[in-house]
């Protein structure tokens, strides 16, 4: 059984330290997330993290923390699973417009149910692989993902939801060099920075990068 009150101490002190400010309202909706995910891992198999202490830490703490990278406008997570970190970046920053992208049904069914019972109303789930997903002008202000492919593939198969002024957020556990050296010059590496996530001792960083007006592959015209 799940401990409401010790999780939400828990995430209230997390937050602290990552400098996040929450309303009651929020907390509970995180704490319910977790229950869910909790709830339905039994059978959909979400998430290899079973204890609600840790994905506490490793989920909703991780999501989190890359909040001052995530601006205003539209966002999409790509490979989004059991919706991370979307839906926490979607509880925590309400006037973001959140689109989930996830290629199986069962996750994409789940999202679902998350956000009926959540009351998301500014999210969208695409039950879709991201290269299939239409492009959309303007593109995302921004893309995010974590443990889904390289640096490469992934912006390749986005490149059509980005535009010039569209950030890619890639959430990564050690510091991606050989991907960061792989990545064509047509992609502008922003940023790298090594995130200290409450409660995660091993190593997590964010590439913040941005596109040029050719792609990767020479199939756009520049």
């Amino acid at each position: 059984m799940i401990n409401d009150k010790a999780l939400s101490a828990k995430l209230l002190k997390g937050c602290e330290q990552l400098h996040v400010t929450l309303s009651d309202a929020q907390v509970l909706q995180l704490i319910h997330y977790i229950e869910l995910i909790h709830k339905w891992n039994k059978v959909y198999n979400l998430t290899a993290i079973t204890q609600p202490t840790q994905m506490l830490t490793h989920h909703i703490l991780d999501a989190l923390s890359i909040l001052p990278w995530v601006r205003d406008g539209r966002l999409a997570d790509i490979g989004a699973g059991a919706g991370l970190p979307g839906i926490v970046l979607a509880i925590a920053k309400p006037e973001l417009a959140v689109t989930l992208v996830d290629s199986a049904s069962k996750r994409s069914d789940f999202m679902q149910h998350v956000k009926a019972q959540l009351k998301l109303e500014h999210v969208a789930i695409v039950n879709a692989r991201a290269e299939a997903v239409p492009a959309s002008n303007p593109g995302f202000t921004s893309i995010t993902w974590r443990a889904l492919g390289t640096l490469t593939d992934v912006v390749q198969s986005t490149w059509q939801l980005a535009d010039e002024h569209t950030h890619w957020l890639a959430m990564k556990g050690k510091y991606p060099q050989d991907e960061l050296i792989a990545l064509s010059p047509e992609v502008n590496v922003l940023e790298v920075s090594r995130l200290h996530v409450p409660g995660i001792d091993g190593e997590r960083h964010i590439v913040v990068m941005a596109k040029k007006s050719v792609h990767p592959d020479n199939t756009a015209a520049a």
